[in-house]
């Protein structure tokens, strides 16, 4: 259970990272700051990869790892192709990208409150 606890831990705090970084955009600046916000979206979404690929088989079994790999990767290139829209809509209605940015920084840290308090699926026996 140790594990279970450890993977749920950090996939809280790589969502959490994203969510600071994310928020942090209207902050950037050229040179060490832009550097610095890369490295941020990067170590949460390379973190967050690596969570993945241990908390599914964990969690899920690897009988199925294919399906919900196929699952979460369509989720995840949804996402990069709705995020923009949702941000150009932010935009057209309040002249500026930041309520968009924060919207979507805050729904981020809501992911990362709502893993704590993830429990693990039940494994039926067919």
């Amino acid at each position: 259970m140790a594990c279970a606890q450890e993977l749920v831990g950090l996939t809280a705090g790589f969502v959490g990272v994203r969510a600071s970084g994310q928020g942090g955009t209207t902050m950037v600046s050229p040179g060490l700051g832009a550097l610095l916000y890369g490295a941020v979206l990067g170590v949460a979404a390379s973190g967050a990869r690596a969570v993945e690929s241990a908390a599914l088989p964990f969690y899920f079994g690897t009988a199925g790892l294919g399906t919900l790999r196929g699952l979460t990767q369509s989720v995840a290139v949804a996402s990069t192709a709705v995020g923009p829209i949702l941000l150009s809509l932010a935009r057209g209605w309040s002249g500026s990208y930041l309520p968009g940015v924060m919207g979507l920084s805050m729904l981020c840290a809501l992911v990362a409150v709502a893993v704590c308090f993830a429990r693990r699926p039940e494994h039926r026996t067919v």
